[in-house]
């Protein structure tokens, strides 16, 4: 009886973002790469150097929504074939713009995957390689 009503008036919704079971693996990028040189820098920060801690804002390491989209993305066992052309490029585009000291030697990408227990507790992030350079 209450359906019908429900319904004319979408009162019938369901929200489940969140609820029951909101994700529980979270994490970031590092794109770590080995200069010539023998310094280390994250190629997906701007050539700072490489650092393996959390981001202060994870939300903020992205220009903009594709980047979030497509950086994201090379987590996904389904997106695995882009791991190597993506970071490729991102190799060429510092390679074109460094003098040939500080050229890209070789490169690995990771993933620190954070996993979030009931109550919001926080393990410690495990370090999940996903690519290396040939």
């Amino acid at each position: 009886a209450w359906s019908p009503v429900a319904q004319i008036f979408k009162l019938d919704q369901y929200w489940a973002l969140f609820a029951p079971h909101p994700l529980s693996d979270d994490g970031w990028l590092v794109l770590d790469a080995e200069l010539k040189d023998g310094s280390h820098v994250d190629l997906l920060r701007t050539g700072q150097p490489t650092s393996f801690l959390k981001p202060e804002r994870i939300s903020a390491e992205f220009p903009d929504y594709r980047w979030h989209k497509l950086l994201m993305n090379l987590w996904a066992a389904q997106y695995q074939t882009m791991r190597h052309p993506v970071c490729g490029w991102m190799e060429r585009q510092w390679n074109a713009s460094h003098p040939a000291a500080q050229r890209v030697h070789k490169w690995t990408l990771s993933f620190m995957e954070e996993k979030t227990l009931p109550a919001y507790h926080a393990l410690i992030p495990r370090k999940i390689e996903l690519a290396k350079s040939n």
